[in-house]
């Protein structure tokens, strides 16, 4: 069962998401009852338009990937980047920021290992000591 209530309700949050201010016309409630019809939520108008909203901004996508009929009217798009939005909301964060993994984790911040050394360095010293055990082996 539609609750009609609701339209005015889903109107406005589709305006404050977007930033687009359009009248509700006869032809937007009949969309929005099919948005109803169809079980989306406030709760998902929210969150695909807030993806898309990051897209515009990102300049990934433009404006017009926020009009009302290209995101409430067709809702076979509108539940397609439903899906993708829930995907990636449920995708872990991952902290990129090394100190605060490390502090998150419970470990120490700082770093105690030892500087990088140069490869020709490492490279002697090897040859060093593999020279040293034969050494060993032939005069001890």
């Amino acid at each position: 069962m539609i609750d009609r209530n609701q339209i005015p309700k889903l109107h406005e949050v589709y305006c404050r998401e977007t930033g687009l201010h359009i009248a509700l016309t006869m032809q937007r409630i009949y969309f929005w009852e099919m948005f109803l019809a169809r079980e989306f939520t406030q709760t998902d108008l929210e969150l695909v338009c807030r993806g898309m909203r990051k897209l515009v901004k990102d300049k990934k996508r433009g404006m017009t990937c926020l009009s009302f009929h290209r995101l409430i009217a067709d809702l076979e798009n509108f539940e397609e980047l439903l899906a993708e939005y829930r995907a990636l909301a449920r995708r872990p964060k991952i902290n990129r920021h090394r100190a605060e993994v490390l502090r998150a984790t419970g470990r120490p911040v700082e770093d105690k290992s030892k500087p990088a050394q140069p490869v020709g360095s490492i490279v002697s010293r090897l040859l060093l000591a593999d020279g040293l055990r034969k050494y060993r082996k032939e005069h001890l």
